[in-house]
């Protein structure tokens, strides 16, 4: 549990440095400090919740990651109600967009393409794991780091 907290934490923590340092954030050097805690909160409540045993490859896959439930939008709908538990309006929407640009370069670069043709047997397969996947309890701690 530990680990897969550290994992989500490093790797939200790596896509925010790097919408930050695009060229749509050059005038910020950090995200708002509500935006920041309303994300980290939403993705210890919704990334790697769930394992799947995947008995081809005798492994455990924690799902879904961070990058991907950016993609999907599930991770900006629990921010947007946490965000807004404090008396904002919505989730900023250069947020969402600055991270939704990160995470889809990043699965390109791991050749994962998110074309709505192509993406089909993608979403059964990730249909059928989120199925046949067994929930896991992170602890709801957050890391001011």
């Amino acid at each position: 549990k530990k680990a897969l907290q550290t994992r989500m934490d490093k790797e939200l923590k790596s896509m925010v440095k790097e919408m930050l340092q695009s060229r749509d954030f050059e005038d910020e050097t950090d995200m708002e400090p509500e935006a920041h805690e309303a994300l980290t909160k939403a993705a210890k409540e919704v990334c790697y919740t769930r394992q799947y045993y995947d008995v081809s490859k005798d492994e455990v896959t924690y799902l879904p990651s961070v990058v991907k439930s950016i993609v999907n939008n599930s991770l900006f709908e629990k921010a947007d109600g946490l965000y807004h538990e404090e008396e904002h309006e919505e989730f900023p929407e250069e947020y969402s967009m600055g991270l939704r640009k990160v995470a889809f370069a990043r699965m390109a670069e791991d050749g994962l393409d998110y074309d709505d043709s192509d993406g089909e047997e993608e979403e059964v397969a990730f249909a059928t794991m989120m199925q046949l996947s067994q929930p896991v309890d992170l602890p709801l701690t957050i890391s001011t780091s």
